[in-house]
């Protein structure tokens, strides 16, 4: 008989999964100029490498999270994760630009490992230490993403832009055996059918919008096409949303997001996303650029290098955020967490002239964003049915990637609109900056009308 494997380990591997999945999406942001070069393209043109993979990540996090529920989360785990294995290979042996995007877009499914990996910490996990376990996975997502800039920048200034994507090879073959070896099989199922149609209906929801978005700088906002694609969205996501709620196995339980504290706390996810990810966008570029118009001059490394505060603090934020859930709720995290980031990107939008400024600032954001992002599995675990926390995890994963889409194009498109007519730059960030600083303050009005779940109170008392 298999000797079971002790929890810690299975979320070690989901751990690394999780980082792998967080660090492809941003460890190539340094190498795009090198790519633009590489194959004579385009800035549009190569930003679509950054852009399909969080295209298809979006709309895969609900559809795998159902898949989980129906199936197990373990034959579906490891299934997103050979893809991304596979789509890690052929990303590095592509040879045109058409090929990498594409390969690009199917390693995206590896957003579908957010949730399922939420999911199964809520299945295996000693109860009393679900919090702490869902807080290691959440901040796990921001680490990833800011060690994949430094790594990234490490990388493209040392060795080929091909091995960015080996090295996410390399976390999606031990995330493959890790799975196999390590994570138990379901026990619990829930019956259904597949919403491949709703599935469909969503992409088109979310594909164009952001298709509209990433293109805004360069057709301008009040283009035709730009303003079609994003009202198509506009359109098709209420329509999608009144669909689901009439069908009896909806890809998203509509019901269950209409809970105040999922519906508040998957909102929250998302504008803090939309500031989390442009601040990641935005940190770079305005190191790299130069000193001449207001940049820092920095190599890609150099401007890795600021993010370092952002992971460092992130790391050593898990398991405090941890212990803090299960002795006193997950809403003080969640609620501290977003007007912390909110006074980081207020910082960063009022200091940003030198390289100790902007540390500065990505450290205090990196408190708020490593507290938030990481109390809000709890909430949802909380207060979801138990054979739907996977579609619940599923929503607030796609609502974070949504977030994280639209804020990094929207985050540029408002540099480039007040650029100066001397080409200074730093007027853009500033605003920048002070958007999303305004998307974190929503983002604790929106904590601020969570309800602590039951679960919580009953992890408390087993405490003392």
């Amino acid at each position: 008989m298999r000797r079971a494997v002790p929890p810690g380990i299975t979320l070690a591997v989901l751990a690394l999964s999780v980082c792998g999945y967080s660090l492809a999406a941003t460890q190539l942001l340094p190498a795009l100029p090198h790519l633009q070069v590489a194959f004579d393209a385009s800035p549009g043109a190569v930003a679509w490498v950054f852009t399909a993979y969080l295209l298809v990540s979006a709309p895969a996090t609900p559809l795998a999270g159902r898949l989980g529920d129906m199936y197990g989360r373990r034959p579906v785990l490891v299934a997103v994760l050979t893809l991304f294995l596979i789509a890690s290979v052929g990303s590095a042996l592509a040879h045109n630009l058409p090929e990498l995007i594409a390969w690009r877009a199917l390693q995206g499914l590896g957003g579908a490992v957010v949730p399922l990996a939420f999911g199964v910490v809520a299945d295996v996990m000693p109860e009393k230490r679900v919090s702490l376990g869902l807080a290691m996975l959440g901040a796990m997502l921001a680490i990833g993403g800011s060690v994949g800039l430094l790594l990234g920048g490490f990388l493209v200034q040392h060795a080929p832009v091909s091995v960015i994507f080996w090295t996410s090879a390399g976390f999606g073959l031990v995330g493959v055996a890790g799975s196999l070896l390590t994570v138990p099989r379901a026990t619990e199922r829930a019956p259904g059918r597949l919403d491949v149609s709703g599935a469909a209906m969503l992409a088109v929801g979310l594909v164009a919008p952001l298709i509209g978005v990433s293109f805004a700088p360069r057709w301008g906002w009040g283009d035709p096409r730009t303003l079609a694609l994003i009202v198509a969205g506009l359109v098709v996501l209420p329509l999608w949303w009144r669909l689901q709620s009439r069908r009896p196995a909806p890809l998203v339980d509509t019901t269950l997001l209409a809970s105040r504290p999922i519906a508040a706390t998957i909102l929250a996810t998302m504008v803090m996303g939309f500031g989390l990810f442009g601040a990641f966008s935005l940190v770079p570029q305005l190191a790299q650029a130069p000193e001449s118009v207001g940049g820092l001059g920095f190599t890609a490394l150099g401007a890795g290098v600021l993010m370092l505060p952002t992971a460092t603090v992130n790391a050593a934020m898990a398991p405090l955020v941890g212990l803090v859930s299960r002795a006193h709720g997950s809403k003080p995290p969640l609620l501290a967490g977003a007007l912390i980031a909110a006074a980081g990107l207020a910082w960063l939008s009022a200091r940003h002239e030198s390289p100790a400024e902007i540390a500065i600032g990505c450290g205090v954001l990196g408190i708020g964003f490593a507290a938030s992002l990481a109390a809000a599995p709890n909430i949802i675990v909380g207060w979801a049915p138990r054979d739907r926390t996977g579609a619940a995890l599923a929503a607030n994963t796609l609502a974070q990637n949504l977030g994280s889409s639209v804020g990094s194009q929207v985050g540029v498109s408002i540099v480039a609109s007040r650029i100066g007519a001397d080409g200074l730059i730093p007027a853009g960030y500033t605003w920048a900056f002070a958007v999303a600083a305004g998307m974190a303050v929503v983002g604790a009005g929106l904590a601020a009308l969570v309800l602590e779940p039951p679960v919580q109170v009953e992890e408390a008392t087993l405490l003392t």
